[in-house]
């Protein structure tokens, strides 16, 4: 008998022939649905699927950066923040000149967390400073934050490139991110601890699931977030006895006491580890979900990996080789009004061709149950604010429209939820959510495209290959 690791091999490595198979047939026979590429906004800009915009052009490195608004910006504004720490009374004229530099900053910050992450995070304002700015200064700066939250990752089916592209869902509020580290080769991740900053619409998250606080900071935001161990006079992973001052760590929102910065380093490490499992609820979000060791008097809370890791690699199999159920909203606009497929049509395309494919490419480890909405829900906006790429916004229309209509389907019972709808002129046939539970389909009722793109439900990324042009595998030369 295959061990779930097997049998998850076997389901994504089939799943992955199936989807270059799609690209080699595509770019061969079917053009994509796409604006065209010789039109002027498309030399202007390239927007992904998620709605982030990116330039033509690769991302210019910060080394390409004038050094000028560095200096200019990051350094005069931490000069005043240092000529204002420990006052209980700052003047006026102090403050108005606070407000000037983090103005002149606030651009730069912007682009450098878009351009380079990792060194924005460097010049990032601590939590500390962070709260004893001036109200008015505050409101120009970076926000810290740390909550549990989506990570959710776009293919970019419409895009030449293939890369993917970021949001982070914090509930009441999204950002759009540049994912670096290893957070850019993971999948969407739901529930999971985020640490980082944002401004305006953009945000920096740091890599680690969790965050080594200064003692500074550890002592400005100590009353700001619960704390997770049940006894913070043991480290929260080893359970041992603290001897000397904890390392403190913030993490998804809560505040974790250590024994040193080992514990919280081996701790990273095995929650990363398990980021790297398919499925959008197998990862560092289990951190959460740890019982107590011990009773009595002095419960030891503790981690207990192998526990852990194996509940983890569960879940991650229960994405990969289980029958998933899927629920399609069908929408229309009001400037492009009526149903782009009936629900009779849809039902037995999902139920039928595409299922079928995806029990065969797994040997019938997995399979979809799909159902279709009986009514053509109308969403707030019209088309062309959602083309060509906002995705994002057009799946928040379009779901909280259908609980409007209160018809009694709960769509937190599905795996994945679909939207169908005539063609806006989205840069796709299709698009979904890397590894996550959220699909596109435009004016489509192909099995290829819809195949394609529930494989990228499954955690597939896009495939590569060479294409040639003589005939032989390598090509001229």
């Amino acid at each position: 008998m295959k061990t779930n690791k097997q049998t998850s091999l076997i389901v994504i490595t089939l799943i992955l022939f199936a989807v270059v198979s799609f690209f080699i047939t595509t770019k061969k026979t079917a053009p994509p649905l796409s604006s065209p590429k010789n039109s002027v906004s498309h030399h202007l800009t390239q927007t992904a699927a998620s709605g982030v915009p990116t330039t033509n052009t690769q991302t210019s490195p910060l080394s390409n950066l004038p050094l000028a608004p560095l200096d200019q910006t990051i350094q005069p504004f931490k000069s005043w923040i240092n000529s204002i720490r420990g006052k209980q009374i700052i003047d006026s004229a102090t403050i108005r000149k606070g407000i000037s530099l983090a103005t002149a900053r606030r651009a730069f910050m912007i682009s450098l967390m878009k351009e380079d992450p990792e060194k924005s995070l460097r010049y990032a304002i601590s939590w500390a400073d962070y709260k004893m700015l001036p109200k008015e200064v505050q409101s120009l700066v970076e926000t810290p934050f740390s909550q549990r939250g989506d990570f959710l990752v776009f293919a970019n089916c419409g895009n030449s490139t293939h890369t993917p592209t970021y949001i982070v869902d914090l509930g009441q509020s999204h950002f759009k991110t540049t994912a670096f580290g290893r957070r850019k080769n993971l999948t969407t991740k739901q529930n999971t601890p985020l640490q980082g900053i944002h401004l305006d619409e953009v945000a920096a998250i740091r890599p680690a699931p969790l965050q080594v606080l200064s003692p500074e900071d550890a002592l400005a935001i100590k009353d700001d977030f619960p704390i997770a161990n049940q006894d913070i006079t043991r480290g929260f992973a080893s359970g041992k006895k603290i001897s000397s001052a904890p390392v403190v760590a913030l993490g998804g929102g809560k505040l974790f006491y250590f024994l040193n910065k080992e514990e919280v380093e081996k701790t990273n490490k095995k929650l990363s580890k398990l980021d790297e499992l398919p499925g959008p609820h197998a990862g560092a979000q289990a951190i959460f979900l740890l019982a107590s060791v011990g009773s009595g008097k002095n419960p030891i809370s503790q981690i207990a990996w192998p526990t852990l890791e194996s509940n983890a690699k569960l879940e991650s199999a229960s994405w990969t080789e289980s029958k998933k159920k899927v629920f399609f909203i069908r929408i229309d606009f009001s400037d492009k009004p009526g149903e782009s497929v009936s629900q009779a049509r849809l039902k037995d395309v999902l139920n039928n061709a595409v299922s079928n494919t995806i029990r065969d490419m797994s040997y019938g480890k997995t399979w979809i149950e799909a159902d279709v909405s009986s009514v053509v829900v109308r969403v707030p906006r019209i088309s062309t604010t959602y083309s060509p790429h906002n995705n994002y916004l057009l799946f928040t229309d379009a779901v909280s429209a259908f609980k409007d209509l209160k018809t009694g389907i709960n769509l937190d019972d599905y795996d994945i939820v679909g939207l169908h709808f005539t063609n806006i002129k989205m840069e796709y046939g299709g698009s979904a959510i890397i590894g996550g539970s959220r699909l596109w389909i435009q004016n489509s009722t192909s099995t290829r495209t819809i195949s394609h793109e529930l494989g990228h439900n499954y955690g597939l990324h896009h495939a590569h290959f060479l294409e040639t042009t003589d005939g032989s595998a390598l090509g001229p030369g």
